[in-house]
């Protein structure tokens, strides 16, 4: 819609539209959205709040009575969310917009009763264990969903799980990476998810189409990756930075060629270019801090901010308008 109006402004700058045709234009061309449009966002959207506010009512209302509920009471209730959430997947239909609201209700509903279940038995289990069982038991219901915002969710718990894991246990990865481990975590498993999840989108899953899930990802793996390479630059810790400086390297390139040749996408374009703006601004600063960086050497980094910044924008605008071609 944004390529429509933008090549409709085209034409009206060239003179190809009168002033007085561009309105029309306009709506012929569906820029603007009809009625029936207007009508099922604003469904979508008080669907969405509604579910929102409904759990949090549902966690209020167990944080202000929880002494007064027995243990048969806390375990009722929280049954009675999770069988009513199913009943109305079930009801509505997994592919209705109430029905994916429902299942999302359903998915935190177990997240509920697994730390019910932990508070009052005390098992003694480890943190990461609750994220790995709601993980583990819920993907066969986001898989049969089959909708990208309870995908996040579920992979928001698996980074959780794998996140608290390692820093409980280490193992095999914390002697290899380090006390990085957690970066390379976060960048590790946000990019598998997002190479899966663009495989799938581009082979045809429509409902994967969106554009949100994987510029969510990117952000997940591109900031880490940036971060290990930041540190590798003023803490040089041998092969583990050059790791980290070829591993920055191959994930921008990697980002150019998918997101540049193959599946057009100026977000993560734009994260791209602030990654590499970020490198080049450290190693700047790293040199100008070896040699005692005075004010002239912060002035002259700063005029690089802008030169980079400046061409990094004009370049990310020739992209968005060869989109309109």
């Amino acid at each position: 819609m944004s390529m429509r109006r933008r090549l409709l402004i085209r034409w009206w700058e060239d003179g190809h539209i009168s002033h007085q045709s561009l309105p029309e234009a306009l709506r012929l061309a569906k820029v603007y959205p009809s009625l029936g449009e207007w009508a099922r966002g604003i469904d979508r959207l008080l669907l969405s709040l509604g579910a929102t506010l409904f759990l949090s009512g549902v966690v209020t209302f167990f944080a202000a009575n929880w002494g007064a509920l027995g243990r048969f009471g806390r375990f009722l209730l929280i049954d009675l969310l999770i069988i009513g959430a199913i009943g109305a997947v079930w009801r509505l239909g997994v592919d209705s917009p109430g029905g994916r609201g429902a299942m999302f209700a359903a998915v935190i509903g177990v997240g509920v009763l697994l730390a019910l279940i932990g508070q009052v038995y005390q098992m003694g289990a480890d943190t990461y264990q609750l994220f790995a069982a709601w993980a583990v038991l819920t993907l066969p219901w986001v898989m049969l969903g089959r909708y990208a915002p309870l995908w996040l969710l579920w992979l928001i718990l698996l980074n959780l799980a794998v996140y608290l894991y390692f820093s409980t246990f280490g193992g095999l990865l914390a002697m290899t990476l380090g006390p990085d481990r957690f970066l390379w975590i976060a960048f590790l498993v946000n990019t598998t998810a997002l190479v899966i999840w663009e495989i799938a989108a581009y082979s045809g899953i429509h409902w994967l189409k969106g554009r949100f899930g994987p510029r969510l990802l990117g952000i997940g793996s591109g900031v880490p990756m940036t971060m290990l390479a930041v540190q590798a630059i003023f803490e040089w810790k041998g092969y583990r930075g050059l790791f980290d400086i070829v591993a920055w390297f191959a994930g921008s390139a990697g980002t150019f060629v998918v997101y540049r040749l193959i599946v057009l996408d100026v977000f993560l374009l734009a994260g791209g270019v602030l990654s590499v703006i970020v490198i080049i601004v450290s190693v700047l600063m790293h040199i100008g801090l070896g040699m005692g960086a005075d004010a002239m050497a912060l002035l002259m980094i700063a005029a690089v901010v802008l030169l980079l910044s400046s061409a990094g924008g004009w370049w990310l605008n020739r992209v968005a308008n060869s989109e309109d071609t």
